[in-house]
This record gives C-alpha cells, structure tokens and sequence, in this order.
C-alpha cells in the first residue's frame, strides 16, 4: 500500500534536511530546533515564505514540541499584479485599440437610463 500526502511530505521534507545537515558538515539530520531553524533560514533562503512555513510545520510536527520560542513566521508570497501597466492603461480607455471602445464608460442619467438611448429619441 502506498504512502498517504503527509507521509510522502514528511519524506520529503527530511530528506532535504538531511542533505542540508550533509553539505554543513552536520552529524545526521537530528531533529533539534536549532538545525531545523538553520535549515529554513539558510538551506531554503531561496524558497519562497509560504514554502519556508510549511517545511518548518511539518518539521515541527515530526520534532514535537519544543521549549524554544518559535521563529518568525513566514508570511504569504505576494500575489501577482493581473495585468501590467499598459495593459491597465488599455484597458481603462487609455491606450489605443479596440479595447478603448469597450472599456469607455457610458453615462448614466440620474434615474439609471443610459444617456444614448434617451438622446436617440429625441
């Protein structure tokens, strides 16, 4: 039978950490708070926060608990802006194109009616 997503995670996770103990010249990968926290700091510094907070969950879970304080938390990565500058440019009516007819706004008269259609009867 095969092994469940957080059994698989923790595999994973103490795998890394056992290579990070071997390139620093560690004894193998213990499980003390102090390696684990070096290990987020430094062995995953290029990783993005919300991946450095879960290698040090799951490192924790599988440690225990701890009379150390706990480190700083990591938080979420930013997301990404959906579109560019010019592209918001374009899209309010800005730039050039056919996305400038589409995005122009159409005036509203006070009771809700769109001035074209009114101005079209007359």
């Amino acid at each position: 039978m095969g092994l469940g997503r957080p059994a698989m995670r923790e595999r994973s996770v103490l795998a890394r950490l056992e290579h990070f103990c071997d390139e620093e010249g560690l004894p193998i990968a213990t499980l003390r708070h102090e390696v684990m926290a070096a290990f987020v700091d430094k062995g995953l510094s290029s990783r993005t926060p919300s991946t450095r907070g879960t290698y040090r969950s799951v490192l924790r879970q599988v440690a225990g608990p701890s009379g150390v304080r706990a480190g700083t938390p990591f938080s979420a990565s930013p997301a990404p802006a959906p579109y560019g500058s010019e592209e918001r440019s374009e899209r309010l009516g800005h730039g050039h194109g056919p996305t400038q007819t589409l995005a122009a706004p159409q005036r509203l008269d006070v009771d809700g009616s769109r001035h074209r259609c009114r101005t079209a009867l007359r």
